[in-house]
């Protein structure tokens, strides 16, 4: 067994070019002294991906259900009607865009858009969120 701990990038790259070659996995395992089960691994992602190497996905985790339209949709909303509940943002988002949400998620959605029980205010000319 080599003397790095989870196997050095050398014994990786070598079981790459055994792969790429046609070398069986067992004969692998024996000639580096590596288990079976670990070159049987890096063979299904060498037969996915081409390489040994585990993808790493630029995006994580599940989609988000309010994509980007909806966003500014709900922001357009508040800025029309900044006195609407929660459960209204439920039903705009069911009836405008086909997504079903719920309250939770509307509260997450304005906490992360640092929306808050706020009212519309004038500020000069331009309208903006204030507290009153």
């Amino acid at each position: 067994m080599p003397s790095c701990p989870k196997y050095c990038e050398s014994v990786r790259n070598t079981v790459e070019t055994c792969l790429a070659a046609g070398v069986k996995p067992k004969e692998i395992a024996s000639e580096l002294r590596v288990s079976n089960q670990w070159v049987y691994k890096l063979r299904e992602r060498f037969d996915a991906f081409g390489t040994v190497s585990s993808p790493h996905p630029s995006v994580q985790g599940r989609p988000r259900k309010i994509h980007q339209a909806a966003r500014e949709g709900i922001v357009e909303l508040l800025e029309q009607n900044n006195t609407i509940y929660r459960d209204e943002v439920v039903d705009f988002l069911a009836e405008e865009y086909s997504i079903t949400v719920s309250k939770s998620t509307v509260s997450r959605l304005l906490k992360q858009l640092q929306i808050t029980r706020q009212k519309l205010c004038t500020c000069g000319n331009a309208p903006v969120f204030g507290r009153i």
